[in-house]
């Protein structure tokens, strides 16, 4: 039982900033549609004005599926995120034009399933759709983020989609792979 959760837990993570314009509550409401379901749990990790409103909410919504848990330290995080099967990339409709959010490079580096808001004609729903390396929903859309989680801690093919993080990440994020080819761009 490693962070607290079950070898057969379905375990979906939030980890990063926690502030009031994410649309972090939209976890809270999926969170309540998969109430009928105890092994799947949400995990939100991090820091930020917005943890302790998130947390009373989550108290009077009776949420005992969702687990609030602090910023891990640098030797635990690989683990810590190895340990999600499900990784959440949520942003507004206005910064899903910024192409690879860092937290998803991340989540690619280390083979993470990860279900991302990215609206069609941006760059990143482009990336993440052209190398199938994620689940692509509407950003800022609540019904799309409860659906998605529910699809996707349901997927047979979470491993494919992991598959394809990682090729992804070795092949174009891999600093090897960079400095090589910066090297001959300044050739």
């Amino acid at each position: 039982m490693k962070f607290g959760f079950e070898a057969d837990d379905t375990t979906v993570l939030y980890s990063g900033g926690i502030g009031e314009k994410q649309g972090l509550e939209n976890i809270l409401y999926a969170a309540q549609a998969l109430l009928g379901q105890p092994k799947v749990k949400l995990i939100i990790c991090g820091s930020g004005p917005y943890k302790e409103v998130l947390k009373k909410k989550a108290q009077e919504m009776q949420l005992q599926n969702v687990h609030f848990m602090p910023l891990q330290p640098k030797e635990a995080f690989n683990e810590f995120l190895n340990m999600a099967d499900i990784h959440l990339v949520i942003q507004k409709k206005n910064a899903s034009d910024l192409v690879m959010p860092s937290k998803l490079t991340t989540i690619l580096a280390v083979g993470g399933a990860a279900l991302v808001t990215a609206n069609e004609g941006t760059d990143l729903y482009s990336i993440v759709s052209k190398y199938d390396m994620g689940y692509l929903i509407e950003a800022e859309n609540r019904d799309a983020l409860t659906a998605g989680i529910i699809d996707l801690t349901q997927n047979k093919n979470l491993c494919c989609i992991k598959s394809n993080a990682h090729n992804y990440a070795k092949k174009y994020l891999d600093i090897n792979t960079i400095m090589t080819s910066l090297d001959k761009n300044l050739l």
